[in-house]
């Protein structure tokens, strides 16, 4: 820390040097001996506040000290925070957020700033990026299924301007969601049959891989995993068909849901399909 100050008038003697006391917190912790009016002082990057007084030396010797200058303090660059950690979270709603947790700085990492000058900021390998208000927080904003980390930065104000720390980085996470229903379409039987037939898309994945889709009438309200394959069962999770026979001039309702590796499932879809009356 350089301290500057004007030379003095000598009162009938040149000024021979300067005696420049060092301040920390109000207490004395150094007096050095100079020749000019400026002097480079080492001192510790603390939250206390410096302060410096100077008194003027001439051959009748030391002359009155003067006020304490204005409080200054040293502070350097922050530290790392620890314990940077990631997890998916509302992965049973839409997903796309992660949860964010990590320690905030330790004292020995604020070198020379107060708690109050420290803030938290975070970028994600897939770009995403802003400051923390908290130690855990929801981030949003990221793509289900695609793996991402996070780092995390102290930032400092000591020192007037912002001096950002070194990185800690996560662990890589990758967001999902809730499977997406399936987009299912029905098909009235023709003239003269009684085959409803309904077809689907290749299920789409929300983060985690689709394990299967699920058909079950509903006319009774049949449960998913119904024993009775003409009641309920498990397809493919693939494009394709499955056709239900129907009577004369009757219908037939099938729900369809999708379900992934976890075990969640995705709403489900109605349909109705028609057969018409017989030839």
């Amino acid at each position: 820390m350089k301290v500057s100050w004007q030379a003095p008038d000598g009162n009938g003697a040149p000024v021979q040097g300067y005696e420049l006391s060092v301040f920390r917190g109000g207490e004395p912790v150094q007096t050095l001996q100079t020749s000019g009016t400026s002097q480079t002082v080492t001192v510790d990057n603390t939250s206390q506040d410096y302060t410096f007084a100077v008194a003027a030396v001439n051959k009748v010797g030391k002359g009155e000290t003067s006020a304490l200058s204005a409080p200054r303090r040293a502070a350097g660059k922050p530290g790392a925070v620890t314990g940077v950690e990631i997890v998916p979270h509302n992965t049973a709603g839409a997903g796309q957020q992660v949860r964010l947790t990590f320690n905030e700085l330790a004292d020995s990492g604020l070198n020379g700033a107060r708690r109050s000058e420290i803030s938290y900021r975070w970028k994600a390998s897939t770009s995403q990026g802003g400051s923390l208000d908290s130690t855990s927080q929801v981030l949003s904003g990221f793509t289900n299924g695609v793996s991402t980390t996070i780092t995390v930065y102290a930032v400092s104000t000591a020192s007037g301007s912002a001096v950002e720390g070194s990185g800690t980085s996560s662990g890589a996470a990758t967001p999902y969601g809730r499977p997406l229903p399936p987009r299912v379409q029905v098909h009235d039987a023709p003239a003269g049959s009684q085959q409803v037939k309904f077809t689907w898309d290749t299920p789409v994945s929300n983060g985690k891989t689709v394990d299967r889709l699920e058909w079950r009438h509903i006319a009774t309200t049949y449960p998913w995993d119904d024993p009775n394959p003409d009641h309920a069962g498990d397809l493919a999770p693939t494009a394709g068909s499955k056709s239900f026979k129907t009577g004369w001039e009757d219908s037939t309702t099938v729900e369809f849901r999708v379900c992934d590796v976890t075990g969640a499932c995705s709403d489900g879809v109605m349909l109705t399909g028609r057969v018409g009356p017989a030839p």
